[in-house]
């Protein structure tokens, strides 16, 4: 089977939930960042469902020691959405969080 060629840097979208996950515990009722966060894990999740795909050892389930799976990843971008939809009175901030709280979803 060819080897699809892949733009995706996913140690650059680690190295975002790192930063983005300290800017969140420094400031909590950031909720752009909490949304970025979320999106961050759903990003994640999806790579991950892509990987365990493409080299089937178990769904869901990660071959590498200490990697998040997928299931994890979800339910941590959920949990963010769930506190930006409790704690932000903005309108777009409210709507993006319902359209990943859908994705989320769809995916999981």
């Amino acid at each position: 089977m060819e080897q699809l060629k892949s733009d995706f840097d996913i140690t650059r979208l680690q190295q975002m939930i790192d930063t983005v996950g300290l800017q969140v515990d420094r400031e909590p009722d950031n909720t752009a960042a909490r949304l970025r966060l979320a999106w961050c894990f759903l990003s994640r999740a999806l790579y991950r469902v892509g990987q365990t795909s493409v080299s089937p050892s178990s769904p869901h389930t990660s071959s590498v020691e200490g990697e998040t799976d997928a299931n994890e990843l979800l339910q941590k971008c959920l949990h963010q959405v769930t506190v930006v939809r409790q704690i932000s009175p903005e309108p777009h901030e409210q709507q993006e969080a319902q359209m990943l709280y859908s994705l989320v979803g769809m995916a999981g």
